[in-house]
Parts: C-alpha cells; structure tokens; sequence
C-alpha cells in the first residue's frame, strides 16, 4: 500500500454502515444525508467505474426488499450461494493478481479480454463488496469467496485489503432458469391493481423488453421529480402505490421500486440493486475514482430479452443512461454519468440547508428558553434579596430582637395579651407610667416594629439598642 493511499485512507469518513439482508425505502437516502462527503470507496481503473452493485434484492414486500423471494431469508441458506472456483492465472497477463491474492471466478468467461476495477472498501461498513454487473473474475485475499445467484459477492475475502474485478469488454450473455425469472417477476397481490393499471398506460405501445424498459425509464424521467426530502406518505398507505397514483417528487429508491415491480409487471425479469454510482477523479493526484456517502444509489437490473443479457436501467430524474447496445461496458457507464448527479448535490444542499435551518430554529428555542430561566433565577434571587433585605421572610432581626424584648418585658412582668394588636400593647405601655423615658421608648419600638412587619413603613434595619429596662421595676399584673 502506497504513502499516497495511507494519508488519504485516514480521512476516510464515511459511516460504518453495511448492506444488509432487507432494503427499506429510506436506507440510501439517509447514507446519502450522513456526511454527504465522506468518502466511502475507492477505485482504481482506467475509466470511470459507474455503478457498483453492493447487494441485488429479489422480493418486494411489507415495504421493503428481501434478498430472496418467499419467507425463507437467511444469510447463507442451501442452494442460495455458491463457492467460487479457484482460476489459474492465464499467462498473457490480462489477470494480474497482486502478492497473496487468490483469483476466483465468478460466472462463465465470455471473452478474452477485461476491464480492472482495483476497489477499497472502508471496512468498518460491514461484509459487503462493490463491484460492477457481469464481473466475471475477482482477484482478492482469502480462502474462497461466495456469491450468490446474482452474481453478488457475499463472503469469504479480506475486506480489509484492496480487491480486483475484472469485467469483460463485451457484455456478458446469459441465461435465467425458469425458477429464477418466476421469482424475478413476482409483485406484491395487494399492489396488483395499481400495477397493472400503471404499466399498461406506460407501456401501451410498447413491444419486447427493450422498448418496455426504455418506456418505463423515459416515464420516471420525464413525469417526475427528484427530491432528497422526506415524503409525506399518508398513514396506514403502501408507499409505492401513493407514488405511483399522486406522482410526489421522491428520491432514487422509490425510482428504482417502482420500476422494477412495474417492469415485472409487463413480463420483464427484475431485480432491485443498491450500490454507489462512481465517477468523480480524484482531483489531487487523478489517479483512482472516489465514491462519496452522496453518491449512494439504487438502480434495476433488467434483463433484456433480446440480449440474452442483465442491463442497467436508470429511471431517477437527472441521471441518464443510454440502453442502446454497446461492445464497450466501461464506455456504456461513463456515458451514463457525465451529470454526476448534479441535481442529487442540489437536493442534498437543500436538505442540509433546511436541516440547518431547524437546528438553528432548535438552537433559538433552547436559547430563549435558557434566557427565560436565567431571567426567572435572577427575579427569584432579586425577590429573595429584597425579602431578606425587608420581606415578611426576612424580618427574623426584627423577630429576634423583639422576642429579647418580649423576654425583658416579661421578667419586669409585662407581658402582651393574645387579644391585643402590637399597636394596643405600646398604647399600654406608655400609661404604665408618666415620667419613665424606658416605656415610652419600648412603646415607640413596638410601633416602628408593626410598621415594618405589615410594610407601612420602609426600615428594613431593627434599631441596634433595645430600650433599656430598670433593673428595679417591677410591674404588678391587676
């Protein structure tokens, strides 16, 4: 592994986030929205990759794809993958393997001559290998590897470590068992009304899987719109059905779904594939392709009848792929992608934007909210400060002194009743005598206290001395 390739695998970003058995509407989409420019893989070859399948799902059901058709759906069932043999390298060196690498072949040779497709993963995104449609050898570090009936590799190589597909210049035919193009065609019952309806506007006019594949494309293309943003699917609606009949701007997964259901619809054997549509050159060196979490996708294989041969079919607005017959697979893909998902950028723009709107109008709420409160804690300390400075709370020096003052009163024998207001009691004191200035100042004490206690008068702070008492007087309660 080169210097070059070490300092650019540490800004690997991207998510570690794996293809898994079942395919929602929402999977690529939300790849796509978690940082759109971390990059996922990268390629070395000569022209642009394209599309690379990471998984091809079969059945469509309870709004999400299954690998296999039926309720059986486990990882490695009998008879649904099968080892890839072992090749002898040909000695013209039109398959060169790297040091420690195994070649492995995947479908029948059909040529003599093949396009290298170097690919590193980011590893952290799971068992899943990216590679582009009819491979049909693998150079790669391990033991054996496992595909399975779409040719897709499942299990057995060294994630960690680059590996090489290697892809015939001239398309690759091939023939589907009855078993398989029955599976291929299945669509959900509950669907089978809407589809039939669909299908036969779209595809009215047209004859053999060529021109139906091209009319359901143009359709999509042309009749929609595509949007990153969430869609807004009534409660308790199949998804497909509400796109398929109220035509919402949607993102590529729904696309795909309802184009290949559509096309199996009218006989055309499909499957739903998911992947990374790679064609950005790396600008620093030029040297390898980069695929980014923005250029996660979902397409169809279809197989043409006439072909005898899988096709791509590209049916998301903005991205063009001409189907007419090409000897060159490298050119058909470049051809395909010299948008480079223009309008997928300028959708995810908005979504980021309008993401970044609600985090901002979030933000704004907490904020205010925080200002609220810091302005509630600082009313409750100002009220708290003012009644400790000259509340009912805080009147606990006035209390204090009066009940030493209660206390000295007592001793002399002088003592409130519990019908009298404090007012009455300092009119008692001062009859108790005419020429003592010590009354007259508790009566005087008593008063200023019952002002402040009941806020008719604003000193907060009780008189430092307490009227002084005669030690000798005694007064006699009557």
């Amino acid at each position: 592994m080169s210097p070059r390739w070490l300092s650019a695998a540490n800004n690997l970003t991207g998510p570690p986030r794996s293809y898994s058995r079942v395919a929602t509407l929402e999977g690529i989409k939300a790849e796509q929205l978690v940082n759109p420019q971390g990059v996922a893989l990268r390629v070395y070859s000569q022209s642009a990759p394209g599309y690379l399948r990471g998984r091809a799902y079969e059945s469509y059901r309870n709004r999400r794809w299954h690998l296999r058709s039926g309720r059986r759906n486990k990882w490695q069932s009998p008879g649904e993958l099968r080892v890839a043999q072992i090749s002898t390298r040909p000695t013209d060196g039109s398959l060169p393997t790297d040091k420690g690498q195994r070649l492995f072949q995947v479908a029948e040779p059909t040529g003599k001559s093949w396009s290298s497709f170097e690919v590193r993963n980011d590893p952290a995104r799971g068992e899943v290998y990216f590679t582009p449609l009819d491979t049909e050898f693998i150079a790669a570090h391990g033991e054996y590897l496992s595909v399975d009936e779409h040719d897709v590799v499942r299990t057995g190589i060294d994630r960690a470590k680059p590996y090489r597909a290697f892809v015939p210049d001239r398309r690759r035919a091939t023939k589907l068992t009855p078993e398989l193009r029955q599976r291929l065609l299945r669509t959900p019952p509950e669907m089978a009304d809407v589809l039939r309806s669909e299908a036969s506007l779209i595809c009215s006019a047209a004859v053999g899987s060529r021109e139906k594949i091209t009319a359901v494309a143009t359709y999509f293309q042309q009749h929609y719109e595509y949007s990153i943003d969430d869609l807004r699917i009534p409660p308790h609606q199949e998804p497909l059905v509400y796109f398929l009949t109220q035509h919402p701007a949607a993102h590529c997964e729904f696309f795909a779904s309802a184009t290949a259901l559509l096309l199996r619809t009218v006989g055309v054997p499909t499957r739903y594939v998911t992947g990374y549509v790679v064609s950005e050159l790396e600008s620093e060196y030029g040297d390898y392709w980069v695929a980014r979490n923005r250029n996660a996708h979902a397409w169809v294989e279809a197989f043409d009848e006439q072909l005898g041969a899988w096709v791509i079919v590209e049916s998301t607005p903005g991205m063009r792929l001409d189907l007419t017959d090409r000897s060159n697979l490298g050119r058909e893909n470049e051809a395909a992608l010299q948008t480079d998902r223009n309008l997928d950028v300028a959708s995810l723009q908005r979504q980021r934007a309008r993401t970044a709107w609600r985090v901002a109008l979030l933000l704004c709420v907490l904020l205010s909210a925080l200002v609220f409160m810091y302005i509630g804690l600082n009313v409750g300390r100002r009220r708290r400060h003012m009644t400790n400075d000259n509340g009912v709370d805080d009147h606990r020096a006035w209390r204090k002194r009066r009940a030493v003052l209660d206390h000295a009163l007592r001793r002399h024998g002088i003592q409130r009743e519990t019908h009298e207001t404090l007012h009455q009691f300092a009119g008692r004191l001062r009859q108790l005598t005419t020429h003592d200035t010590w009354a007259e100042a508790c009566a005087s004490w008593y008063e200023e206290y019952a002002n402040v206690i009941y806020a008719a008068s604003s000193t907060s702070d009780p008189p430092i001395h307490l009227p002084h008492l005669p030690s000798d007087y005694r007064h006699v309660m009557t």
